[in-house]
């Protein structure tokens, strides 16, 4: 019931991240040093967020039940390919990091249903994001895209929610993305007259 009335208020606070910070709260999440103390098989959440991390310790990948992960206003730049083993990871927020592109690995992390890239210098979505079944909200707010991939219109009726604001779009791009998402509440900034 709390998961509900979270995406409520979401529809009617229009803030992502605050969708993700109500979500969150859905999840026991454990600081590293608390989780590294537990055995890996109750950990479900870990909480990263503001640790000042380039890279993730190799002993994260031990915590194979993982739900949620926060590994946000890090400095990470890249993902380690044993995240793919996280078979029932949900929840990722890479909010606020330094990743110039999508990580590749996220396509295969099946199981993801929120998944936050904002406030990162991303000029490019990797179009097989677009092949992820279950998610479900997606935050690019604040990065760096001038165009979407033609393969993301497949997300249509699955999508509830997408963040795009932050970015200059022009009307023509706006029109055809409110148009190929018109079952997703997609969030833009008004257009520009420019021509991307």
């Amino acid at each position: 019931m709390r998961f509900w009335l979270g995406i409520l208020f979401l529809s009617i606070i229009g803030s992502l991240q605050a969708q993700f910070d109500l979500v969150k709260e859905n999840y026991a999440f454990l600081t590293w040093e608390v989780a590294q103390n537990a055995h890996p098989d109750t950990v479900y959440a870990i909480d990263f967020s503001k640790s000042k991390l380039d890279s993730l310790p190799t002993e994260l990948q031990k915590f194979k039940h993982l739900k949620a992960l926060d590994l946000s206003k890090n400095k990470l730049t890249v993902l380690p390919s044993y995240i793919k083993e996280f078979h029932k990871l949900e929840f990722l927020d890479l909010y606020k990091n330094e990743f110039t592109t999508c990580p590749p690995i996220l396509n295969l992390i099946p199981s993801l249903k929120y998944l936050s890239l904002a406030k990162n210098s991303l000029n490019y979505l990797n179009p097989g994001i677009c092949s992820l079944p279950h998610l479900m909200v997606l935050d690019l707010y604040d990065c760096m895209l001038t165009t979407l991939p033609e393969e993301f219109a497949k997300l249509n009726g699955q999508l509830t929610y997408v963040d795009l604001r932050g970015q200059t779009f022009n009307e023509v791009f706006v029109e055809k993305w409110t148009a190929l998402l018109k079952d997703v509440e997609v969030k833009f900034d008004p257009p520009c007259n420019c021509k991307n």
